[in-house]
């Protein structure tokens, strides 16, 4: 009798356990989510403005050149001017053809009237002035001529669908230029004319370069930075060019 009662207790146990163990379960859950990246860019156009295009020694043409930001994020940005090297004097009033800037830094600049536009009562505040000739790079083959490039830095960021001011305000061949019959190019000055190493017919038309580029604002202090960044990744494959050529002037009489 004891035995037995002894069994139905043990089933009792067994069954008891067994209940309890299937009613074990762990607290879980899942979720998820999609995270979605969009791509930012970078892109700008170069606009450049002419009163017109024949060159007349001593005649300033206007020319004005800004960048606008066509793209989504803020961005650095500068331009480059490429002037072949026998029209460009290390003496600049000894230039055969002359590019002439909005003020070549922003101290020397913001007290002088001259540099500022008609109407203009007040200088332009510094982060839409222009850092002119930051750099300079002599001796760089474009076609086989040799140029001098000058970049001029843009000082503020630019935020997309922004323009900036311009870079350049004028061009013009120097008054003492002069071209003979055979498309050659003098400089004269006192009474004496020095033969320039320029033939229109044998080297064409003189030909200048614009360039502009631009690098994310994300990640850099200033356009100095963003430029020297630029230039580290891209090295000599970083450079553009794109002509604008100036019709040679009428030949002397």
């Amino acid at each position: 009798m004891k035995k037995k009662i002894l069994s139905i207790c043990l089933v009792a146990i067994i069954a008891i356990t067994a209940i309890a163990g299937a009613s074990l379960a762990y607290l879980t859950d899942r979720d998820s989510a999609e995270n979605v990246f969009t791509l930012g860019n970078v892109e700008i156009e170069l606009n450049e403005t002419f009163e017109e295009n024949e060159l007349i020694p001593g005649k300033k043409l206007t020319k004005e050149a800004t960048i606008t930001n066509t793209g989504k994020n803020d961005a650095w940005v500068w331009v480059t001017v490429a002037i072949p090297a026998v029209l460009d004097d290390a003496d600049a009033s000894k230039n055969v053809l002359h590019m002439n800037v909005p003020g070549r830094n922003w101290l020397g600049y913001q007290n002088n009237e001259k540099y500022w536009t008609e109407g203009q009562t007040a200088a332009t505040p510094e982060d839409q002035c222009w850092k002119v000739d930051a750099f300079v790079t002599k001796g760089v083959e474009i076609d086989g001529v040799i140029y001098n490039v000058y970049t001029h830095l843009y000082n503020g960021v630019l935020a997309p669908e922004a323009t900036t001011t311009t870079c350049l305000s004028n061009v013009y061949l120097d008054a003492h230029v002069d071209i003979n019959t055979d498309g050659q190019l003098y400089w004269v000055e006192n009474g004496e004319a020095t033969k320039i190493d320029w033939n229109v017919n044998d080297n064409g038309t003189p030909s200048v370069y614009v360039s502009a580029y631009a690098i994310q604002e994300e990640g850099f202090e200033n356009v100095e930075d963003a430029y020297k960044a630029y230039n580290e990744q891209w090295g000599d494959n970083g450079a553009e060019y794109g002509a604008i050529v100036y019709p040679a002037t009428q030949p002397a009489a």
